[in-house]
């Protein structure tokens, strides 16, 4: 399994700790019961410099497009930034699955928010796609990184910060995971284990 990653926030700082968390993350995957590996590289300099441009000067949120897995079934279509953002970008490289650390007042993470009420800190779409922008939080960049590889949130939708749906009172795919409320590894309920192994 591979991941590439982007620090949008040309900040030195960030680029170490989006690298050091998802380092960290890799070390929990390859225990058991897991016992996966994921090969983290950054973006290519090119890559990286025509995403970054893309971020910079887009305008997202121009179409919609129809539901898919994970959103709310009462509409037949939505706007959502972060797949126009991956149509720009996915015939640049063999970059995907991508995730991009972002600041909370970059474009996509504007236009997401505008777009998607729940989606406070980050969001992944297609399992090809994340966007994290809440800063100097690990779990939320792991929370979207999982979803890269068939990880299901455990939190209705319609009432996110209700009871969760798994058996692990601190799942690390709770709504908002944080320091204090996600459990030391397996931090993660036993669905999505046997989901992650399946990858």
């Amino acid at each position: 399994m591979k991941l590439h990653w982007l620090c949008a926030t040309k900040n030195k700082h960030d680029e170490e700790y989006i690298q050091k968390s998802l380092c960290e993350l890799n070390v929990f995957l390859k225990r058991p019961p897991t016992k996966i590996e994921i090969n983290i590289k950054p973006l290519s300099v090119g890559t990286a410099k025509k995403v970054n441009l893309i971020l910079e000067k887009g305008v997202f949120n121009k179409k919609k497009y129809p539901v898919h897995e994970g959103q709310s079934m009462k509409c037949k279509y939505i706007n959502s930034p972060l797949i126009e953002l991956y149509e720009n970008i996915n015939s640049l490289s063999d970059c995907m699955p991508l995730v991009i650390y972002c600041d909370p007042s970059s474009n996509i993470a504007k236009a997401i928010k505008k777009t998607n009420k729940i989606a406070e800190w980050g969001l992944s779409t297609l399992k090809q796609i994340s966007a994290v922008y809440e800063k100097g939080n690990k779990y939320i960049i792991w929370h979207e990184v999982l979803h890269l590889f068939g990880v299901h949130d455990c939190y209705d939708i319609e009432n996110p910060n209700g009871p969760l749906k798994c058996e692990l009172a601190k799942c690390l795919m709770q709504y908002a995971p944080q320091e204090g409320n996600v459990a030391p590894w397996p931090f993660l309920c036993k669905g999505n284990i046997k989901r992650l192994k399946s990858v």
